[in-house]
C-alpha cells in the first residue's frame, strides 16, 4: 500500500505538468514509439518531472512502470476487461483486496468526478 499511495499521490501533479507542456501531442506520439528504457531516461532528464517524483519518493522507473501496473490491476479488479489489460496475480490480488480504497483515489487522480461503473 505505501507504494500505491506514492504513485497515486504523484499522478495528479505529473498529469497536470505533462498537460501543461506546449508540445503535448508530439511528445505523446514520440513516447509511444520509445522503449521503456528511453521513456525512463526522458523523465530522468526532465527536472520538473523528477521534482514531482522525488516529492513522492519515486524514481522515474517506479512511476513509468508502476502507474500502468496499478491502473490495470484496479481496472481488472473492478470488473473492467478489455484486450491488452493485464496484471500480475499479486497486483490483481492486491487491487481486489484494497479496491474500496484504491479505485476512488485512481478515479480522482484521473480527474473523474465520480467513480467508474
Amino acid at each position: 500500500m505505501p507504494r500505491a499511495n506514492q504513485l497515486l499521490s504523484a499522478i495528479g501533479p505529473m498529469s497536470k505538468y505533462v498537460a501543461s507542456l506546449p508540445d503535448l501531442q508530439e511528445r505523446m506520439a514520440r513516447a509511444a514509439k520509445k522503449t521503456l528504457a528511453e521513456r525512463i531516461v526522458d523523465v530522468e532528464n526532465d527536472p520538473k518531472a523528477m521534482a514531482i517524483l522525488k516529492q513522492n519518493n519515486l524514481t522515474a522507473r517506479d512511476y513509468i512502470v508502476g502507474v500502468p501496473a496499478l491502473r490495470q490491476a484496479i481496472w481488472l479488479a473492478s470488473g473492467r476487461n478489455a484486450p491488452g489489460l493485464a496484471a500480475s496475480p499479486a497486483n490483481l490480488a492486491f487491487a481486489k483486496a484494497n479496491l474500496a480504497q484504491l479505485k476512488p483515489r485512481m478515479d480522482a487522480a484521473d480527474g473523474m468526478s465520480s467513480p467508474r461503473k
